[in-house]
């Protein structure tokens, strides 16, 4: 399956960085190497960004399916590449939540605030890896057609 092949290589390459730096800042943590900010408005930086956590694994991705399926509501059939994009946005804006991550390991934060964004960043991760079977069914709700031409849609028009 090329398809997931590419989502996987496309979401691996998104999540590793992430997953790198913020092993590094915990280790130099660790190792008392660096020492978390404290800012003055800590309690403000902490909601805005357990909510903009929240938004990025959860509400955004809701959105941009959304979006699509009622760009789509008339099509009897999804082209491909359309739906293969769709997917690649779905990762790329819900793979952003683990980059919070490593604004919450350099600022000292609540531990609410900042347990709410790794639980985020790892729903984030979980929900949106492109297994077969996730891949199997979003093709089936969005009746995605594995035949479909891109070049016949660009001449009708549509």
């Amino acid at each position: 399956m090329a398809m997931q092949t590419r989502l996987k290589k496309y979401y691996f390459c998104l999540l590793l960085p992430p997953i790198v730096i913020v092993a590094a800042v915990l280790t130099a943590r660790a190792l008392n190497l660096i020492v978390p900010l404290h800012l003055a408005d800590g309690q403000v930086v902490a909601r805005a960004l357990f909510i903009l956590a929240i938004i990025l694994a959860a509400a955004a991705p809701v959105l941009l399916r959304t979006l699509f399926a009622h760009r789509m509501r008339l099509a009897t059939l999804t082209p491909q590449a359309e739906w293969f994009r769709l997917q690649q946005r779905l990762i790329g804006v819900a793979l952003l939540t683990p980059y919070l991550v490593l604004v919450t390991c350099l600022v000292d934060l609540p531990r609410f605030y900042h347990a709410g964004v790794i639980l985020s960043a790892l729903y984030a991760g979980y929900y949106h890896y492109p297994s077969a079977r996730r891949i199997a069914f979003d093709q089936r709700i969005f009746r995605v057609d594995h035949g479909f031409d891109i070049r016949e849609i660009q001449r009708q028009g549509r």
